[in-house]
């Protein structure tokens, strides 16, 4: 009986089973992270087969287009560019 209205209190019986099966919210949380980590999968898979290969070599595209800039400025002189060159495709 309700102790507030007097009513009898009617409860389902479910035989120990929710609506959600025997795992209950437990497999709704563990389906919303799988489906994030497929999800975060599949977008980075996609990022990194856009990205192109980093240049080869100790010192990499940058500091070759430094120093291609410094020589076509007349900050370095031809022996210096050609030695630090060299240094960085090693």
């Amino acid at each position: 009986m309700n102790l507030i209205t007097g009513a009898p209190l009617v409860l389902a019986d479910t035989n120990g089973w929710s609506h959600m099966g025997d795992m209950g919210w437990g497999m709704v949380i563990f389906g919303w992270v799988f489906m994030t980590l497929i999800v975060t999968l599949v977008v980075w898979l996609i990022w990194s087969a856009g990205r192109r290969p980093e240049p080869s070599g100790r010192g990499g595209g940058r500091a070759l287009s430094l120093l291609d800039e410094r020589y076509a400025r007349g900050a370095i002189e031809r022996d210096e560019y050609l030695e630090r060159k060299s240094d960085l495709e090693l």
